[in-house]
């Protein structure tokens, strides 16, 4: 599976206006951000992933990483701060000292999303490229992450995703995980 073009070219959009932003006094401001900050942090990188991708919100992290092949923004920005501590110049009377917040500041492992991606996911379509229409790339993603449940769930009230209560409104049968696959009554 390798990345499209275009993704690549939405990736680099990205990286050249957005990413800068974190990047000043990045080394300073990480060490002291909270959880929830930098959870927001992430959650800005994946919202833009997942607009390009077409897929809802409620989409698993994981699964939106794997398939554009990148990491959430506060790994990325942590695997950068040790060499943008390194930079930080100071007056030759304090040489030798070291700043308390910069004491943390190590690169992280790899990031590898497969940990947090679920089990059912390995049963999805595979592709080569995304395509670079946004209606197609639009339907593969959510084919591949199974946001199609809802088009066939009896239970139309708001769940993440397949429930044990859940009935194809085709077939009649329970709403398994890419129960469309297997569904008799579904034309693709």
């Amino acid at each position: 599976m390798s990345i499209s073009r275009k993704l690549e070219i939405i990736l680099n959009l990205f990286y050249v206006y957005i990413f800068p932003i974190f990047r000043y006094g990045l080394p300073i401001w990480l060490s002291i951000q909270s959880q929830l900050a930098l959870n927001s942090i992430n959650a800005l990188f994946t919202k833009y992933l997942k607009s390009y991708l077409g897929l809802p919100i409620h989409s698993n992290n994981s699964i939106i990483h794997f398939i554009t092949q990148t990491s959430p923004l506060v790994h990325q920005l942590r695997s950068l701060a040790p060499s943008f501590s390194n930079g930080l110049a100071f007056p030759s009377c304090l040489q030798g000292l070291q700043l308390n917040i910069l004491r943390n500041v190590s690169e992280p492992p790899p990031y590898n999303p497969i940990p947090d991606i679920p089990t059912t996911f390995w049963r999805s379509k595979i592709y080569n490229c995304l395509p670079s229409d946004y209606r197609m790339r639009r339907l593969l993603c959510r084919d591949v992450i199974d946001a199609v449940h809802f088009d066939f769930c009896c239970n139309k009230k708001f769940h993440i995703g397949p429930e044990p209560s859940c009935l194809c409104t085709l077939c009649g049968n329970s709403a398994h995980p890419y129960h469309h696959h297997d569904c008799t009554q579904h034309v693709p």
